[in-house]
């Protein structure tokens, strides 16, 4: 998160927030990259006993990490809580252009995983959600609608990144997460689209299995 946002949220001046910010930074509680703001080494081990959905995280674990080992992506399971987007358990693997990725971190819902929980949570709908340009929610939704289970992030949300998400569903078919994939590269990897619902399913025969 960035320096103007933060003093936007908290309603707080900018310099007062830099300077509270960056006490935090040198006590480990928050890491600074690239002039924005993330969870730190503290805070994110309150962060990995944050479990929204019992299970989840542990069955989610071992997919995420095989699937960033044969893609060298970036791999998140995110959920929706309170109307934000949340990480459940991820990890940046080898693409050392993202920060750490710590448990209860917030992506935006412009970001792929962002664009699946909206759209298998409710995909007839039409309404755009808020944060989200027009056009960005439409080609989002006709994908989703052509492909029955993927979104494809273009560069759209960081320049230079792609992101490929799935939901993750219960054996029953009801939503619970979306996992994604995200490489620092022109075009969309060859096959990761087929990796990603692979990983989807998995993390569901998990969920199935204790």
């Amino acid at each position: 998160m960035g320096l103007s946002r933060l003093a936007r949220e908290s309603g707080l001046p900018k310099a007062t927030v830099y300077r509270l910010v960056e006490q935090l930074v040198q006590l480990g509680a928050v890491q600074r990259y690239r002039e924005r703001y993330f969870v730190g080494h503290l805070l994110s081990r309150l962060g990995t006993a944050w479990q929204p959905f019992p299970g989840l995280q542990r069955a989610a674990r071992e997919p995420v990490r095989l699937l960033s080992a044969l893609t060298s992506t970036a791999v998140v399971v995110t959920v929706l809580h309170d109307d934000r987007v949340r990480v459940v358990v991820g990890t940046r693997g080898l693409v050392m252009d993202l920060p750490r990725i710590h448990p209860a971190d917030e992506f935006p819902v412009t970001t792929a995983t962002g664009k699946v929980l909206l759209l298998a949570g409710a995909p007839a709908a039409e309404d755009v959600p808020a944060g989200l340009p027009a056009d960005e929610w439409r080609r989002a939704r006709e994908e989703f609608r052509r492909t029955g289970s993927v979104v494809v992030d273009r560069h759209e949300v960081v320049a230079g990144m792609c992101c490929v998400a799935a939901p993750v569903r219960r054996a029953d078919g009801t939503l619970l997460a979306a996992v994604g994939a995200m490489a620092v590269k022109e075009h969309v990897p060859p096959g990761l689209d087929n990796l990603v619902r692979r990983a989807s399913l998995e993390i569901t025969r998990n969920l199935q299995a204790g």
